[in-house]
């Protein structure tokens, strides 16, 4: 993996993310960039019949408001991008319909740091990226 096409990767995938495309071009923004890209994390071997990403139909139910409440002082979040939503009013919006796998998911050349234990959902979501394999 050659390190500009690398950064290219990575600037290419947070623009997507912070983007104003809806569902629907998000997504086929991010088969074409999985598709094309030198850097792509599909395996090399799979590209030629990479067709697209695996995605569960969109899910208006997959979309949660709820109120946030800072612990103390002022809420200021940045999302980082896709999925989480800062409202006004102190409110945020979840869409699990933007859920996506990392890079590891799909070749092990990538290292994926993966969430803690305690900051895992138990329960399926059945939105978003399906799994690659």
């Amino acid at each position: 993996m050659d390190d500009l096409d690398l950064l290219d990767w990575r600037e290419r995938v947070a623009r997507l993310y912070l983007s104003d495309l809806d569902l629907a071009g998000f997504r086929a923004a991010r088969d074409e960039l999985f598709r094309t890209h030198p850097s792509s994390p599909v395996p090399p071997a799979d590209r030629p019949g990479f067709t697209g990403l695996r995605w569960y139909p969109p899910d208006p139910s997959a979309v949660v408001e709820a109120p946030l409440r800072p612990a103390t002082g002022e809420l200021r979040i940045d999302t980082g991008g896709r999925g989480l939503t800062v409202l006004p009013g102190d409110r945020v919006r979840l869409d699990a319909n933007y859920l996506y796998n990392p890079s590891c998911a799909y070749d092990d050349r990538w290292a994926c740091p993966l969430a803690p234990p305690e900051n895992r959902v138990d329960v399926p979501l059945r939105a978003g990226e399906r799994a690659y394999h």
